[in-house]
């Protein structure tokens, strides 16, 4: 799905560096799964691929971005302020 987002918005606002804010559930430990509460964040991600490259290529260009981009997902906003 974010392959075909950034295709559209790569095509109509003619741009190649698209960012997209996914959010992501961060209970992963399981004294998190069994608090309540709302533990979901949103994680920035910014691609910045050619307008000429292929749809097949993108895709997996993408994959490789998100696989390195998860492993930041539990760092808090204000770990990246100080």
């Amino acid at each position: 799905i974010i392959s075909v987002f950034y295709s559209c918005f790569a095509v109509l606002y003619n741009r190649n560096d698209i960012s997209f804010g996914i959010p992501l559930l961060n209970r992963s430990s399981i004294i998190a799964k069994k608090t309540l509460g709302h533990f979901a964040s949103v994680t920035p991600f910014w691609f910045k691929f050619g307008l000429d490259i292929s749809f097949n290529d993108l895709m997996t260009k993408i994959k490789e971005n998100l696989i390195k981009t998860y492993r930041y997902q539990k760092i808090s906003y204000g770990e990246i302020n100080n």
